[in-house]
């Protein structure tokens, strides 16, 4: 479930956002087209294992993402941990990055103090 108004999710239990004071809605019955929101970069990974990790943690939150890599590893297939200049963008809605940021500060070696 999830609060129409400030978007954020609940138990499949509850009915009632107790922020909003709104009813709640199931979470499949949003239809906001893809090109109707607001996407924000997150800080770039420069190598595809570590924006793969980035990604499986956004897919276990249920934090919609979508990823942009250059030219060269993605129109060729070229993998590895790390190619010279290889940056991969993660992008999602503008409503989630600080708590995207916060998840992913691990995977950058960062403290999460």
């Amino acid at each position: 479930m999830i609060c129409p108004k400030c978007h954020a999710e609940y138990p499949d239990s509850l009915i009632f956002c107790g922020d909003c004071h709104v009813d709640l809605i199931d979470a499949c019955n949003l239809d906001l087209p893809v090109t109707k929101m607001a996407w924000s970069q997150l800080e770039p990974f420069n190598n595809e294992i570590f924006a793969n990790m980035g990604t499986e943690i956004l897919d276990n939150e249920r934090i919609p993402y979508y990823v942009k890599k250059d030219w060269l590893s993605s129109a060729l297939g070229i993998k590895g941990t790390g190619l010279p200049s290889q940056l991969i963008r993660i992008f999602i809605p503008e409503t989630e990055v600080s708590r995207a940021t916060k998840l992913l500060k691990t995977i950058r070696g960062e403290k999460t103090n």
